[in-house]
């Protein structure tokens, strides 16, 4: 259940462009009575009128959009308060970027010109094409190709073998401290090759 969420969640950023695009094409395909009517009011009506003729769009939006991102940091702090830490000596860790880059490129922007308001054999077919990716993504344990988790502030590791992956708030050059220094550090386990390692205190090392 969890990797479905984390796949969910690597989907955030188009979930925020099919809304935009519903809330673009009421902005700019609905005349108002008002000629001299503000971008501001113009932008509330576009959303109003989104919410009102495509109510279960809008929530389904909505929801994706929050809801998986907001029951995995659930997760994590359940399983933080249950103390479900083992401590493990700090290693060399690697860095993910041009993974991650290019799963938002490969995977998730083609999807963006979908069509949006019918169902055509077109977007079916991308329908299909994401059910596909999803169970490539939770087979494969492809969990750390996650961007929308480096945008709230998270980091994604792996190490010298690409073996495992960690998820953190500790910078790059904190874990580089770490290692140097010998220190142990709280991991605890989110799929079989997906980790978090939780916030380092240097003050009490």
């Amino acid at each position: 259940m969890i990797k479905i969420i984390l796949f969910l969640i690597s989907y955030i950023p188009l979930y925020i462009g099919l809304l935009l695009k519903n809330i673009a094409f009421y902005y700019y395909n609905f005349h108002y009575k008002k000629s001299n009517i503000s971008n501001v009011q113009r932008l509330i009506k576009a959303i109003n009128l989104f919410w009102h003729k495509d109510t279960a769009i809008f929530l389904i939006n909505i929801c994706l959009v929050f809801v998986p991102l907001l029951l995995f940091l659930l997760f994590l702090l359940l399983k933080s308060k249950q103390q479900r830490y083992s401590w493990e000596l700090a290693q060399n860790y690697k860095k993910t970027g041009d993974n991650i880059i290019n799963y938002l490129i490969t995977y998730v922007i083609p999807f963006f010109s979908m069509p949006i308001r019918s169902l055509s054999l077109y977007s079916w077919g991308n329908l299909i094409l994401i059910g596909v990716i999803m169970i490539l993504f939770v087979k494969l344990d492809m969990v750390y190709l996650n961007p929308p988790l480096i945008l709230i502030g998270f980091y994604i590791f792996t190490d010298e073998d690409e073996e495992k992956y960690y998820l953190t708030r500790n910078t790059f050059s904190q874990l580089k401290v770490a290692k140097k220094a010998n220190d142990y550090i709280r991991v605890m386990r989110i799929t079989s090759n997906f980790y978090y390692i939780k916030k380092i205190d240097f003050g009490s090392a």
